[in-house]
């Protein structure tokens, strides 16, 4: 029988039970309208909710949460939906990922500052053009992304499906147990 469990303290005192930390949190604001990881565009209202984060990103630094919307970051590991921790009013160095409003739209990418000093914003994704930064852009970094949480993480019914099929041709109708894992 398999038990679904939806209380917190239950929760809790089970993970502990078996010695499991359990990561203490704190609120902080959440833009849950989304920041674009794809062309720069506008975002939808400046409202907020609140959303709860580990004591150890906000000792990092970790002042707000986005959302991703978008796919130009997916060569670093950031998908549509996630959610981003970013520490505000910090100077990024080059291959930080930032977030960043350009001539008043937002969105997110790796900084760059090249040789000869030119700076750029540059996307994870070859669909997507790299943004090289000029005199007449008005450039604002919000902050440096210091973790991303993906959003529903799963794994694929066919690799599921795979493992299964070899956990079957590997046993002879044995149950799997903790030590074969």
């Amino acid at each position: 029988m398999i038990t679904f469990l939806d209380d917190i303290d239950e929760i809790k005192k089970l993970l502990e039970g078996a010695g499991i930390e359990v990561i203490p949190t704190v609120e902080v604001p959440y833009f849950s309208a989304g920041v674009p990881c794809g062309n720069p565009s506008m975002i939808g209202d400046e409202t907020y909710e609140t959303v709860l984060i580990s004591e150890e990103l906000v000792r990092l630094g970790c002042t707000f949460v986005v959302r991703a919307i978008g796919n130009s970051m997916i060569g670093a590991n950031i998908f549509e939906g996630d959610q981003l921790a970013v520490r505000a009013g910090t100077n990024a160095k080059s291959g930080d990922i930032v977030v960043v409003f350009i001539d008043g739209n937002a969105t997110v990418k790796a900084y760059f500052e090249d040789e000869s000093g030119t700076r750029w914003f540059l996307p994870q994704n070859d669909m997507y053009n790299p943004i090289r930064v000029d005199e007449n852009m008005d450039v604002r970094i919000v902050g440096t992304v210091l973790s991303v949480q993906h959003n529903d993480p799963r794994v694929e019914y066919k690799e599921c499906m795979k493992m299964v099929r070899n956990a079957t041709r590997n046993s002879s109708d044995k149950p799997i147990t903790e030590t074969m894992i």
